[in-house]
C-alpha cells in the first residue's frame, strides 16, 4: 500500500531538477509520516568515488538498522534519488524548536546527500541541494528556517557533524534556500555559464588572478562568497554601474562605489553591502578550490 507523501518526485521535477525513483518507493517506509515540520539534512559519509554509492545502504539499511534510512538521496551529479514515502530511520534522538523531542523521524523528511563529510560537494550538488529543499519547503508552506542540519538536531550536541563542509555552513545553505523560496525561476543543474548576467547564484572554479561578474541589478543588496570548509578566497571587488558591457572596456567603467579587498572564509562568507545602482559585481580572485558567489 502506498503512503500518502507520493508528491515528492513531482515537486522536485517541477523545480527543474533531475529525479530518479527507486522502484517501490511509494510503499517503502516504517509506517506513515506525521505532519511534516522540517527537512533534515545529512551527508552519507560514503566512498569518495561514484555518483551515489551509498544508495544500497540508504534503501536497505545496515547491520542493526533497517532501511530506509532517508526518504531522499542526492547524487554527486545533482540527481535526486527518491527512496521512500513513509518514515525512515535517519534522525535519531534530538530536539529542535517546533519538533517534539526524539520524534524527528515522524515529523521530518531526511535527505542523505553523497559526500565523504570532508567538504567534497560538487558544483551540481551546491545548486541542487538547496534548490530541492526549497521546492519541498514551498510545497509544505514552510520557510527556509525549516531546513535543519542533522548536527543542529542531534543530541547530545556534537554527536553529529553533517552536512559537513557546506560553503558558509548552515547560514549559507539557508540563504540559498531563502533565495529560491523568494521565487527565483527554477532551472536544471546549470551548464557552464556563458553569460554571467543570467545567474545570481554562481559556482566559481578555482583560479589565480581570475575574475567573474556576478549580477546585481534588481537583487537584494548583499554579496556572499561561500568558500569550502577550512578554505578561503582572496578577492578584490569592483561595483559596476548600469552598462554591463562596460566591464569589457576599462575606460568605459562606471563604478558605483569604492572597490574592496576582502578575504572570505568558510565561516565568514559576508555579507558585503552592494552600493545602490550596481548592475554587476566584478570579483577578481585567487582560490585553490571552487566556491560559490551569491547575491541575495
Amino acid at each position: 500500500m502506498a503512503y500518502r507523501n507520493t508528491w515528492l518526485a513531482d515537486v522536485l521535477r517541477r523545480a527543474g531538477l533531475r529525479v530518479r525513483e527507486v522502484p517501490g518507493w511509494q510503499s517503502r517506509g516504517h509506517g506513515e509520516l506525521g505532519d511534516l515540520r522540517a527537512v533534515l539534512l545529512h551527508h552519507t559519509a560514503g566512498p569518495a568515488s561514484g555518483n551515489y554509492p551509498s544508495e544500497g545502504t540508504v534503501v536497505n539499511g545496515r547491520p542493526g538498522l533497517d532501511g530506509p534510512l532517508a526518504q531522499l538521496g542526492l547524487a554527486r551529479d545533482g540527481t535526486w534519488v527518491i527512496v521512500a514515502a513513509g518514515q525512515a530511520w535517519h534522525a535519531g534522538n534530538g530536539a529542535h524548536p517546533g519538533i517534539p523531542t526524539n520524534a524527528g523521524n515522524r515529523h521530518m523528511l531526511g535527505v542523505e546527500a553523497e559526500s565523504t563529510g570532508r567538504g567534497d560537494w560538487t558544483p551540481a550538488q551546491l545548486d541542487a541541494y538547496p534548490r530541492g529543499v526549497a521546492a519541498i519547503l514551498r510545497h509544505l508552506r514552510l520557510g527556509a528556517d525549516r531546513a535543519i542540519a542533522h548536527k543542529e538536531w542531534a543530541a547530545p550536541r556534537g554527536r553529529k557533524i553533517d552536512p559537513a563542509g557546506w560553503p558558509g555552513d548552515m547560514a549559507g545553505f539557508r540563504a540559498a534556500v531563502a533565495h529560491h523560496l523568494r521565487g527565483a525561476a527554477p532551472a536544471p543543474t546549470p551548464a557552464p555559464i556563458s553569460d554571467p548576467y543570467e545567474e545570481c547564484t554562481m559556482p566559481v572554479p578555482a583560479g589565480t588572478d581570475d575574475h567573474v561578474v556576478v549580477p546585481a541589478a534588481g537583487r537584494p543588496p548583499f554579496l556572499y562568497v561561500f568558500a569550502a570548509y577550512g578554505r578561503s578566497v582572496q578577492a578584490r571587488l569592483e561595483f559596476v554601474g548600469p552598462t554591463p558591457s562596460a566591464v569589457a572596456d576599462p575606460n568605459a567603467k562606471r563604478f558605483t562605489g569604492p572597490g574592496q579587498t576582502i578575504t572570505f572564509h568558510a565561516d565568514r562568507p559576508g555579507p558585503v553591502r552592494i552600493p545602490d545602482g550596481t548592475v554587476g559585481v566584478v570579483i577578481r580572485y585567487t582560490a585553490d578550490h571552487s566556491f560559490t558567489a551569491f547575491v541575495g
